[in-house]
């Protein structure tokens, strides 16, 4: 089953899947956006024991909300893979602001995050992801993993809870807090290579508008920001659907994992992915080198510095007879 380019926009349920509840098995999303959707569990959309495995790509989910985990998306699924996904201004009373992972014992959940960016969302627990059981008293039904990699969580702090002891690696990541962003420290969580902790300057971070009632939260709402990476080289700005160029450069460009492909990212792309949702896609930021984009590529300048040197060489020896299959 296939979705794409679908909005699923101010729907409600009393319990599971505001958006979308799903079943089914093997399900992919693209180009989707789950908008002001509201349930007891998985605000936006709700994968419910499908062994058959989740795909969502580039899929946007804004405002979605719980009165108990998983703000934006909740899932049990044996696998969930979300590549260059946004997870912005979403909340869970409980567990999971954006992204709640549910083992349910008899079947793993195994969740991947690639290329992701979480922003604005909020939660007792997890303000971006959170594991928790199907049934919370036994301990021993908790199985699976969790992998987050070259993607962005700025949420507040407190970005990840995972009580029940899944296995979790975060790598090449910008985590607000560090390691002190997990809820709880003693948690298990593997802290892997290249994770940095630094504003990501986004072009234009989302924000809850209190609607002239500071006082009175139940109509407050969420205004949309713009998540792509403000960088002096040059950023894509989707309202002009044109380059433009600011004066300061985002730590998270070139900094995802240099084993990942760079896929679309434009020229000078420095021959290294970006962190966050526009990371190996044709609006990534531009790299920059201290100096207007070179006038004339030239052959063998890898990342795009306007020269050939060795860290060109590097580039190369790194993804040596490495293919695309």
């Amino acid at each position: 089953m296939t979705f794409t380019s679908c909005l699923f926009e101010w729907n409600s349920a009393s319990y599971l899947g505001g958006g979308l509840f799903l079943t089914a098995d093997g399900v992919t999303l693209t180009d989707c956006t789950f908008r002001g959707n509201s349930a007891w569990h998985g605000g936006g959309l709700k994968n419910y024991g499908s062994s058959g495995g989740l795909t969502l790509v580039n899929c946007i989910f804004s405002d979605n909300s719980v009165g108990a985990s998983g703000g934006g998306l909740s899932t049990d699924s044996a696998l969930s893979s979300l590549t260059n996904c946004t997870f912005c201004g979403n909340s869970a009373a409980d567990d999971g602001g954006a992204v709640c992972n549910v083992s349910r014992g008899w079947d793993e959940v195994n969740t991947t995050l690639l290329s992701c960016v979480f922003a604005g969302n909020t939660a007792a627990r997890g303000n971006a992801v959170a594991c928790v059981l199907y049934d919370q008293d036994d301990e021993s039904f908790a199985a699976g993993s969790v992998s987050v990699v070259n993607s962005i969580l700025w949420d507040g702090g407190e970005e990840i809870a995972n009580p029940i002891g899944l296995d979790m690696a975060i790598a090449y990541s910008n985590v607000r807090g560090g390691p002190g962003g997990v809820h709880d420290p003693c948690m298990v969580v593997v802290w892997g290579d290249g994770n940095i902790d630094t504003d990501p300057l986004f072009a234009d971070p989302g924000y809850l508008d209190p609607n002239g009632t500071p006082d009175d939260g139940n109509d407050d709402f969420w205004v949309a920001g713009n998540y792509h990476l403000k960088s002096q080289a040059g950023r894509y700005d989707p309202a002009t659907q044109s380059w433009v160029i600011d004066d300061v450069t985002s730590p998270c460009i070139d900094a995802g994992d240099p084993m990942s492909p760079i896929g679309l990212e434009p020229f000078p792309n420095g021959g290294r992915v970006n962190m966050g949702a526009y990371g190996g896609t044709p609006q990534a930021s531009k790299s920059y080198f201290g100096g207007p984009p070179c006038e004339t590529v030239v052959a063998g300048d890898i990342n795009g510095d306007c020269r050939v040197d060795f860290l060109d060489f590097q580039i190369v020896g790194l993804h040596w007879l490495e293919t695309s299959q």
